[in-house]
């Protein structure tokens, strides 16, 4: 497989930009935890407040490992 070819599998340049066994929370997943409403998350998620933000596909997960450090205030 060339570089050009990997390149342009979307599925391996997801798997790049996620390291192996990252958890993601989703929107709905990161609302519960919050105890906010998912239109929350999602205002939340417009004024770029949540780190950690992954589009896979056409879903918008959140990296676990970097919410959970943004919500224990550890930088």
């Amino acid at each position: 497989m060339t570089s050009a070819t990997t390149d342009a599998d979307p599925l391996t340049k997801a798997a790049r930009a996620t390291p192996k066994g990252t958890a993601t929370y989703t929107m709905a997943e990161l609302a519960e935890l919050l105890g906010v409403s998912t239109r929350h998350v999602q205002r939340l998620n417009a004024a770029k407040m949540i780190p950690g933000l992954m589009k896979l596909g056409g879903r918008v997960v959140f990296a676990k490992v970097q919410v959970d450090r943004w919500l224990s205030g550890s930088k």
